[in-house]
């Protein structure tokens, strides 16, 4: 077995110490985003609870139907989408994102969403921060399991921390989607029900009549069931299959290669059977040699009937 030569080792080498030098980098800056967190608090910064200016409900650990918010908005606030002010995260000032991002070349809009992430990471998911502070798990895996927690209630975040904490390293996003609709399935299962009866209300079919252009070709938007989108987009796989647009082109319109084909058949004389829907001159001068083959005839196929073939005058 050929052996690489020892200047491809030791680069290499360097190689694998430069990245884990980046990757303990990027550990220390997403820890440093939630110290920065902490020595800018908001100190007038309301609790949660209580009545929200947007009109959600709020839920604490007596509320069984949508889990326990920790007194803050049910499923997250309308009028805080990116989870800024997750009840159970402090809130930081608004003006704290700015030089933190500054400080790493970034918008103040990704240093708020670092600075946010940090802070669930570390309230919401405990076992997973402790990961991050070992180096265990990169800053963008403990992100990603962070930002699925925004809008849960405090015991699907405590099972995502639980079940996803050993994994948070090699987990990827489609296995944390599934790892969030089975904790919610077992979780609320009333309220998960009454949310696919909800997007079931929802299923259209539009017809999109401006998209036509001049080959009659236009869209159509489409939402529903998968298992019915499903058989319908097989439906027309095997309505438009290669072999049955083949046979409707034949039928309906000849292709140019079969076009030859009948004018040939009609029209060009073999050398065993010469066609007799066609009058051409048969002579042909037979070339000397035992090289003979099908000679090409001498006349073409005549556009009208010859004097000896046309009909009397009448008198």
């Amino acid at each position: 077995m050929p052996t690489a030569p020892a200047s491809d080792v030791a680069l290499i080498a360097r190689v694998r110490e430069a990245d884990a030098e980046a990757r303990a980098a990027q550990v220390r800056v997403f820890l440093l985003a939630a110290e920065w967190a902490d020595a800018h608090l908001d100190p007038d910064a309301p609790a949660p609870g209580g009545e929200c200016l947007h009109g959600c409900r709020a839920a604490d650990r007596h509320d069984v139907e949508v889990g326990d918010f920790g007194g803050g908005c049910a499923e997250g606030c309308v009028g805080d989408p990116d989870g800024f002010h997750d009840p159970f995260i402090p809130v930081v000032r608004w003006d704290a994102a700015a030089p933190f991002a500054a400080a790493i070349g970034r918008t103040s809009q990704a240093g708020s969403l670092m600075i946010r992430d940090a802070l669930l990471a570390r309230h919401r998911l405990p076992r997973v921060w402790r990961r991050v502070e070992a180096g265990e798990v990169e800053p963008h895996k403990a992100r990603m399991l962070a930002q699925s927690v925004i809008g849960r209630p405090r015991d699907v975040s405590q099972h995502v921390d639980q079940q996803l904490a050993p994994v948070a390293h090699k987990i990827g996003r489609v296995a944390l989607e599934r790892a969030i609709d089975e904790a919610m399935l077992r979780l609320y299962p009333e309220q998960r029900e009454a949310d696919q009866l909800e997007a079931l209300d929802r299923r259209f079919v539009t017809l999109h009549v401006d998209s036509i252009n001049h080959v009659g070709i236009a869209d159509m938007s489409v939402r529903g069931d998968w298992k019915d989108l499903h058989d319908f987009d097989r439906a027309l796989s095997r309505s438009r299959s290669p072999s049955l647009r083949r046979t409707r082109r034949t039928a309906s319109c000849p292709t140019p290669s079969t076009y030859a084909a009948r004018v040939r058949s009609a029209c060009w004389p073999t050398r065993r059977r010469p066609s007799r829907s066609c009058p051409v001159s048969t002579h042909r001068a037979r070339p000397s040699g035992p090289s003979w083959s099908s000679p090409s005839p001498t006349a073409t196929c005549p556009a009208t009937p010859s004097p000896a073939t046309r009909p009397p005058a009448a008198p």
